[in-house]
């Protein structure tokens, strides 16, 4: 394994918790330092006085507001005990000088509200209780922000999608997606899985935390033996009073909007995405022969100018309502329309078009109707994935009364030649 040296410089400030931190009994703040105390060091360095002052305030009327008051100040004696300095900002120096003893608020009944102090600690090696960044945590970010370049952010929501369409295949059994944690975004896409797949049976669900124990650092799950638990202000919260709730969060259920084709087979979720949105506006054709392209909806399509003369010829005889509304068949129409818009494309010399009169000269039949048809819906497809089954190029009928067309409706097709 090859191992290479790193340096790195930080744009802003960075904390890496370890889940600890600096109790208010064990250091003191002074000269814009936090100073952390050893407990066997404090012990060691007070009088006999000093501890039965100690024992007489915490069993006082207000404990937390004159231990406070005595560490405060004995700020500047116990901060020379201390082994490992902190520098603070300068709003916590003040807000320690100004708050440290005194209540922050008080209840209808008296009741005190204090700061706590409680600050949390970043990562430190426990040998001297330095600041240091763990590997694990580099790696992780590294690692996340390396495949987020990579795969521009998809790989996961790729992930996601292909699981919840192959569980939501399966009749037997039902889903209970829960998005609750962290991870916003891998919650976000496995929602919009479950919205694009989902079915009557399936769930969707998050856990709610009433507050203030949504926001408590320490707070994790009602424990077994209720207990006292500090907010960040300082402010006593019982955790018989949290309350934890299901609940389900109603979706909607895209999955019979999707063509067959997205329920069978993995399909990317970009791709997914943009056919579905594709598929939910109403389809409409917009040929520009001059410019050779077609618009299906809202998106751009090159076909070859063949195809293009005869999607467009089809689609001009949707409009007209020619044949059976519409839809023709190779005995009962002629390909002078069809050379007509060739000719608008390409212009009256084309090589392309000259070959295209010479294969008409004796009229159209069915096998061309047939190979223009799978050319044509194989470019659509290609382009528009899963959304293309609108604009494809149908037939009706038996044969040899098959007849073909298009089945957008009439007002959303537009045909321009200049």
């Amino acid at each position: 394994m090859n191992a290479r040296p790193i340096s790195i410089s930080t744009l802003s400030p960075v904390h890496v918790g370890c889940d600890d931190v600096y109790e208010p009994s064990n250091f003191v703040i002074a000269n814009g330092l936090l100073h952390a105390l050893e407990p066997a060091d404090l012990a060691a360095d007070l009088s006999e006085n000093d501890r039965n002052q100690l024992s007489a305030l915490a069993e006082g009327h207000e404990p937390i507001a004159a231990l406070q008051r005595f560490f405060r100040k004995n700020a500047q004696r116990f901060a020379e005990l201390s082994h490992h300095q902190v520098t603070v900002a300068e709003a916590i120096v003040g807000e320690y000088e100004k708050t440290a003893g005194k209540a922050t608020q008080r209840g209808p009944a008296g009741e005190a509200t204090y700061n706590l102090f409680p600050i949390a600690r970043t990562a430190y090696r426990p040998f001297d209780a330095a600041a240091y960044l763990p590997g694990s945590s580099l790696k992780g970010s590294i690692r996340t922000a390396w495949l987020n370049h990579c795969n521009e952010g998809t790989l996961a929501a790729d992930a996601l999608l292909a699981t919840v369409r192959e569980l939501c295949c399966d009749d037997n059994c039902a889903l209970h997606v829960s998005i609750a944690g962290g991870r916003k975004t891998m919650g976000f896409f496995l929602g919009y899985a479950l919205s694009l797949f989902g079915r009557a049976q399936d769930r969707l669900s998050h856990v709610l935390v009433n507050e203030p124990f949504e926001s408590l650092r320490n707070f994790y799950f009602p424990p077994l033996q209720p207990c006292v638990l500090h907010t960040a202000t300082g402010r006593p919260v019982h955790t018989g009073d949290a309350r934890i709730m299901l609940a389900d969060i109603p979706y909607v259920r895209l999955r019979d909007g999707l063509p067959a084709d997205a329920l069978a087979h993995p399909t990317p979720f970009a791709s997914l995405i943009s056919a579905a949105q594709l598929s939910l506006e109403p389809p409409s054709l917009d040929f520009d022969l001059r410019h050779g392209t077609v618009r299906c909806g809202s998106q751009q399509i090159t076909l070859p100018p063949s195809l293009l003369a005869w999607y467009a010829w089809l689609a001009e005889c949707r409009v007209t309502g020619k044949g059976e509304d519409g839809f023709v068949r190779h005995s009962d129409t002629t390909p002078e329309r069809y050379l007509a818009i060739y000719e608008r494309i390409v212009g009256r010399s084309h090589p392309s078009l000259i070959k295209a009169r010479q294969a008409t000269r004796d009229g159209l039949d069915h096998t061309q109707f047939e190979q223009k048809r799978s050319k044509i819906n194989r470019k659509l497809s290609a382009a528009l994935s899963l959304a293309s089954a609108p604009y494809e190029v149908s037939s009706s009928g038996k044969r040899p009364f098959t007849r073909y067309g298009i089945s957008i409706p009439p007002a959303r097709i537009q045909i321009r030649s200049n």
